[in-house]
């Protein structure tokens, strides 16, 4: 009995992933903000895309500094001076997509976040990698988006944080 009721509800979550729009490249509009999705490359027979929001304040790149112009610039040491606490960012993202979980586990999919910390530890820009035919829908998107900026910062030891105008952050990948 547990098998026919975990098969429908498994059928349910895929009925309901798939009447979603599909990520597809170019700009879409979400409820508050316009995100742009590229193709990338193929990684063991996988297409992937990214998604990121038009409004990042660094889609163009982080421009250096002169400090990290210098040839003598010794650049800070990211294990030990960069603070973030992943398993907050992990915990929401698992929270929003937490009616999907299964389907996701079951399509096999991976979520990587990029983002960029102000030297005040503000999120200023966020970038996903997903499958190309991910369950994930915009509005998934949109929410996680959001609700990283909003909760998670990151925390600096020593000085030479300050000789950046934004700090990369790769999290964990995350396996669903």
């Amino acid at each position: 009995m547990k098998k026919i009721i975990l098969t429908i509800a498994l059928l349910i979550i895929f009925i309901k992933c798939s009447a979603q729009t599909k990520l597809t490249p170019g700009e879409i509009q979400g409820k508050h903000d316009t995100f742009i999705v590229n193709k990338l490359s193929y990684h063991d027979s996988v297409r992937y895309i990214d998604i990121y929001s038009k409004s990042n304040k660094y889609n163009n790149g982080i421009p250096y500094t002169k400090e990290e112009k210098n040839r003598t610039f010794v650049p800070m040491d990211f294990r030990k001076d960069l603070h973030v606490d992943k398993d907050a960012a992990k915990q929401i993202i698992y929270t929003i997509l937490s009616d999907k979980l299964a389907a996701l586990k079951n399509n096999k999919e991976t979520m990587s976040v990029l983002v960029e910390f102000e030297t005040d530890g503000k999120i200023t820009d966020i970038s996903f990698t997903l499958k190309e035919d991910t369950l994930v829908s915009l509005e998934d998107i949109e929410q996680i988006d959001y609700s990283l900026r909003k909760n998670i910062t990151a925390t600096f030891t020593g000085e030479n944080y300050k000789h950046y105008i934004a700090i990369n952050y790769n999290f964990p990948v995350i396996i669903f």
